[in-house]
């Protein structure tokens, strides 16, 4: 499955600190960018996004 481009349309800018799970964005895995999206879906390939970070930080 091919990533439409739709999702680029919701990709977030970083911010000054880089907290981007703690100001609500979210990650596709496939497209490799973060997204300002409610859904727990990408909206370009419909897969389930990455809301809060798998592992710690060293």
């Amino acid at each position: 499955m091919s990533c439409k481009g739709i999702c680029i349309h919701h990709e977030a800018v970083k911010g000054v600190r880089g907290y981007r799970y703690l100001n609500g964005e979210k990650r596709c895995r496939v497209c490799c960018i973060f997204l300002v999206w409610d859904n727990d879906f990408c909206p370009g390939l419909g897969h389930a996004v990455q809301e809060v970070r798998l592992c710690g930080k060293k």
